[in-house]
């Protein structure tokens, strides 16, 4: 490994944040097959929310309505999330230690995983899509699980790929270039 690698931090509360920021794509991704981007969306925002870093935006409320006179206030929500929300959340988890070994390996696991997550989950969800617009007489707790059982999958997958794929390259990478 080279000496400028080795030597960067690591900040696993960022890795963490991505990793559920990743999960929040997959949660938002399932919600659009009943949703459709609408005001109703229940991860409205969503697509900058799970960009950057969710969790202290997930206790914010959503500003505005459905109404037109309101949608300036989601454009200042969104100006605030970009210009102070997400820059604070940054330095936060940078400058901020995990305790606990239980901790750290989920904030590992769950960076391990945002990558894989991000490539592998929407083909799962046309599935989800495809089945949910076949079944729309079935019942509403049906529908939850189906979704449920997709975004399950769609962790297993990303944890397959990380370890079938993601790493045997990286490692084979180093090994050739390093």
């Amino acid at each position: 490994m080279s000496t400028y690698l080795a030597s960067k931090p690591r900040y696993e509360i960022l890795d963490g944040l991505r990793g559920v920021a990743a999960m929040m794509v997959v949660a938002f991704h399932l919600f659009e097959t009943y949703f459709h981007m609408g005001p109703d969306q229940p991860i409205n925002h969503g697509f900058w929310i799970c960009s950057l870093a969710v969790v202290v935006l997930l206790a914010m409320p959503r500003v505005g309505g459905a109404d037109e006179q309101n949608f300036w206030m989601n454009g200042a929500y969104e100006a605030f999330s970009i210009l102070i929300m997400f820059p604070l959340i940054l330095a936060v988890g940078a400058g901020s230690e995990i305790k606990g070994n239980a901790s750290k390996k989920i904030c590992a696991f769950l960076g391990d995983i945002s990558y894989p997550l991000y490539i592998t989950h929407y083909p799962l969800i046309y599935w989800q899509m495809s089945w949910a617009a076949t079944h729309q007489d079935l019942p509403a707790s049906t529908h939850v699980f189906f979704a449920v059982s997709i975004f399950v999958i769609a962790i297993g997958i990303a944890y397959a790929s990380l370890k079938l794929y993601d790493l045997p390259v990286r490692e084979w990478l180093r090994k050739k270039w390093f």
